[in-house]
């Protein structure tokens, strides 16, 4: 399948536009979002046509997949980690002519992968990709404790650089993901992680969620909570504010969770890139856990 560059091109430019001058956006934080994601690009038309070998025996039989389980468990999901540590290369490198705190714990890192003197131990790219895949708290706690200005880098390198590995990842199992049918069961039918954010589509209203690991997008249900699974609209909730026209807060009162949900139907012009409504979407964030409800999951840009 080929990657349509020009038209992703074309939404990024347009994505990014609409961010800029946010007052919730300092211009280090957007610098680092817009470079991030022009590298993320380019990447995903070099992997357009990038192999993957799939481990048929990890591969949840679809009778199985269909009761719950994610198609594939993190740690088993097939990744180019050559094209993956290129990306991770230079998204370091960009990083590295920061003349700030994360600029310094880049170059850290930098020194971790030569295996240079002086830095906490080595560092390969893969390494990372497997700590992230594994949910291995005990690795990013180690360096996050030798980058005390950037605690959560490692992590934003892992999921940045593997972002376009996951782009080529989805086009190759569409048929089996099967991602415009209902998907009941909350957490990604991929890899089995939890949402990072959701939205509507189509005058009918059709929500999507936006996997917090693989980011992959799949339809669920219209109403419930896709952490706990209540279904009660007694106990779910949804509230806006006028600062943020185009999105909701989806509440749950029984796990005292919340999503994010963009809804651009009212709004031509807009559109959808779900890491980038994330960071748009940030006060709803802070209103949300003024009201006492928590966020599950990190944001993809590490807070």
């Amino acid at each position: 399948m080929k990657f349509a560059y020009a038209q992703a091109r074309k939404m990024l430019a347009g994505k990014l536009e609409s961010l800029r001058g946010r007052d919730w956006i300092p211009d280090e934080l957007f610098d680092l979002v817009a470079r991030t994601s022009q590298i993320q690009l380019r990447a995903c038309t070099a992997m357009a046509t990038a192999p993957f070998v799939l481990p048929e025996d990890k591969v949840a039989p679809e009778i199985v997949h269909r009761q719950g389980a994610p198609l594939l468990s993190p740690e088993h999901i097939p990744l180019p980690e050559r094209r993956g540590a290129l990306v991770f290369r230079k998204i370091l490198d960009m990083l590295r002519e920061r003349g700030d705190s994360l600029g310094t714990s880049a170059e850290k890192i930098h020194r971790a992968l030569a295996g240079k003197p002086g830095s906490e131990g080595s560092m390969r790219p893969a390494q990372v990709f497997e700590a992230l895949l594994k949910n291995d708290a005990t690795f990013f706690e180690h360096w996050a404790g030798y980058l005390p200005d950037a605690p959560a880098l490692p992590r934003f390198l892992a999921l940045s650089s593997l972002a376009p590995s996951f782009t080529r990842l989805h086009a190759v199992l569409a048929h089996r993901l099967r991602t415009h049918e209902i998907w009941p069961h909350g957490h990604c039918p991929l890899c089995g992680n939890p949402p990072l954010i959701g939205k509507l589509t189509d005058k009918e209203g059709f929500r999507y969620h936006s996997c917090s690991l693989c980011r992959l997008e799949y339809r669920v249900p219209r109403l419930g909570c896709p952490f706990c699974q209540e279904h009660d609209n007694d106990k779910l909730g949804v509230f806006t504010a006028d600062i943020q026209p185009g999105y909701a807060v989806y509440v749950c009162r029984s796990c005292k969770a919340y999503i994010k949900l963009a809804d651009f139907r009212e709004y031509a012009d807009r559109v959808s890139l779900p890491v980038l409504d994330d960071l748009e979407s940030l006060p709803l964030d802070m209103l949300a856990q003024q009201q006492g409800f928590t966020r599950l999951t990190l944001s993809a840009w590490g807070f």
